[in-house]
């Protein structure tokens, strides 16, 4: 039996108050058909994160799920591919989170999925 290719992601947590789960967005790259000129898309996916080790500002590989875990998840974390800087206030034992200035990968077009 052949084995189904699946599809990956890279892209950015934005949300991670739900209890296993995240929300990422992965951003794109398409060429305007009239003005000729290249603009960003972006779309949402709510991701499985099972040991709940991503935080908001993480660059993040996701890949699809087998089978569907909810109405809305399709997706499992894959793996963090730049951590955001996390910083924890010792006096009240919150955990700050950060965004390294790192530019996010945004797919091409055309550009077959890593």
């Amino acid at each position: 039996m052949a084995q189904v290719a699946r599809q990956r992601f890279i892209g950015e947590v934005i949300k991670n108050s739900s209890a296993l789960t995240i929300k990422v967005r992965v951003a794109r790259e398409r060429n305007h058909p009239v003005v000729k000129k290249t603009i960003i898309l972006h779309k949402n996916f709510l991701v499985h994160d099972p040991q709940q080790m991503a935080v908001v500002g993480d660059i993040v590989r996701i890949d699809s799920a087998p089978e569907k875990i909810s109405k809305r998840k399709n997706f499992i974390l894959g793996e963090i591919i730049y951590p955001a800087e996390r910083i924890l206030d010792e006096e009240t034992g919150i955990l700050y989170t950060q965004r390294k200035n790192i530019e996010v990968p945004v797919m091409k077009a055309g550009q077959i999925n890593v």
